[in-house]
């Protein structure tokens, strides 16, 4: 009766192996999927922050064009209001600098 104990329980660890050997397979698949997952995910978070990082770059590209061009545009207009203040001084008739541009240049 002993033998006929032991060849159960020996089957009955066996069918346990088999099972705890089947649910290690199929965890070791769930973590090679997720571990495929989160390298997907790593490598499309280094390509978003590359595109953010040259969009970046371009604006700000571009905010120190706009600052370029307004310096000039600032500087033209003070040139002109000057030659025009000047040639005002010149004819006696100054435009009230207070007003706003086009309606100096509509008094002179």
């Amino acid at each position: 009766m002993k033998i006929e104990e032991l060849r159960l329980q020996e089957l009955k660890l066996n069918r346990e192996l088999v099972k705890q050997k089947e649910e290690m397979k199929y965890l070791n698949n769930i973590i090679s999927e997720y571990e495929r997952t989160i390298n997907n995910l790593e490598e499309e978070i280094v390509q978003q922050n590359k595109f953010h990082e040259e969009r970046q770059m371009a604006w700000d590209q571009r905010e120190v064009e706009l600052e370029r061009q307004l310096d000039i545009y600032d500087r033209q207009q003070n040139e002109i209001l000057s030659t025009a203040q000047k040639f005002e001084e010149a004819t006696g008739s100054v435009a009230d600098p207070s007003l706003p541009l086009p309606q100096q240049l509509e008094q002179a």
